[in-house]
């Protein structure tokens, strides 16, 4: 499938291009209003810069075959990112995304969470089934409230009790066995000890 003819498009603001064995996004960088951008189940492997950034806030790239995310640090307005399924192990450009309120990197190869400042808006993360081992990248977040970590390396949790508006955390998977600086909190803990 060809996204030739929406190049250009000057007043697209959403779009959904799922579920069409698409491998590039390269006609839509010219789109200077996309806001929102659905490209799920595709064949997607590279992220392109768009000529404007600044306008895309949601931007969906679950189940392709993305491994390099490094462009995404120049979308500094996304609020929401799904990168699921996919084959990416090195998110550390996100780090640069403090908008994002809510990002899902779940069944992935990523061993270490971004480091975004304690002021991002972070809310909700999902990095279920992937090879992280520490949550120290997300203690302090002032503003996170859901913590999804299934299945990973991780044993110690206790770090996120430093995130003040903590609500619910869930470790299945791992090999955590002390939660009670979170349950102290009154922050509900999903986890097998």
């Amino acid at each position: 499938t060809n996204l030739s003819p929406l190049s250009g498009l000057e007043n697209l603001t959403i779009l959904d291009v799922s579920y069409n064995s698409l491998s590039s996004l390269i006609p839509l960088a010219t789109c200077p209003k996309l806001t929102s951008l659905l490209a799920t189940n595709n064949l997607i492997t590279t992220i392109p810069v768009f000529n404007d950034t600044t306008a895309l806030t949601t931007l969906s790239l679950s189940s392709n075959d993305l491994t390099d995310v490094s462009a995404l640090g120049q979308y500094t307005s996304l609020t929401g990112l799904d990168l699921s399924y996919n084959l990416i192990s090195d998110v550390s450009s996100l780090s640069e995304l403090n908008k994002l309120t809510v990002v899902n990197l779940a069944h992935n190869q990523i061993a270490t969470l971004p480091s975004w400042s304690k002021s991002c808006a972070l809310v909700e993360i999902d990095a279920s089934y992937n090879k992280i081992n520490s949550v120290y990248a997300l203690s302090g977040l002032m503003q996170l409230n859901y913590v999804t970590l299934d299945h990973n390396k991780i044993s110690n949790i206790n770090p996120l009790a430093e995130c003040s508006k903590l609500v619910r955390v869930s470790v299945f998977g791992n090999y955590v066995k002390d939660v009670s600086k979170l349950t102290a909190m009154s922050v509900i803990v999903n986890y097998n000890p």
